[in-house]
C-alpha cells in the first residue's frame, strides 16, 4: 500500500475517492458524490474511471446461455489496449429470469459511456 501513503485521505487532488479507512492488508475507498464505500484486499490492482453495464443473457439450455455469454465477452479481460473490459459475473437460476429461462449476468466496462452503449448493442 506504499502507493497510497500511510494516512487516509484522498488519493489525488482530483480524485472521486478517499481512503476513509485502512488496515495491515485492506483499506477502503469512499465515493465522494454518492457515499458508496468499497473494501479493497491489498493484492494488486489498477483502478481506472470506467463506466459499467450489466446484461443478463437468457436462452433455452444453460449450455446456449453460456455460450452467447461467452461470445459476448470474448476476450475482453482488461481495459488496457483494448475497446472494453467483460467477463461473467454469475448464472441465474431460470425461476428468476423475467422471461422464465437460463440466464447468465454479463458485466461489461469502458472508459467512455458512449463506446460501451455502442458495445453492449
Amino acid at each position: 500500500m506504499s502507493q497510497l501513503g500511510t494516512e487516509p485521505g484522498l488519493i489525488d487532488d482530483e480524485s472521486e475517492l478517499k481512503v476513509v479507512e485502512r488496515g495491515d492488508t485492506w483499506f477502503r475507498l469512499q465515493h465522494n458524490q454518492t457515499g458508496n464505500v468499497c473494501t479493497i484486499i491489498d493484492t494488486f490492482a489498477e483502478m481506472f474511471p470506467m463506466w459499467a453495464g450489466r446484461v443478463l443473457i437468457t436462452a433455452d439450455t444453460e449450455k446456449w446461455a453460456l455460450t452467447a455469454a461467452e461470445v459476448a465477452t470474448g476476450l475482453a479481460t482488461s481495459v488496457i489496449m483494448s475497446p472494453a473490459e467483460a467477463g461473467i459475473e454469475s448464472f441465474v437460476p431460470s425461476d428468476t429470469t423475467p422471461d422464465g429461462r437460463f440466464g447468465v449476468l454479463v458485466q461489461m466496462y469502458n472508459r467512455s459511456r458512449f463506446d460501451l452503449n455502442g458495445q453492449m448493442i
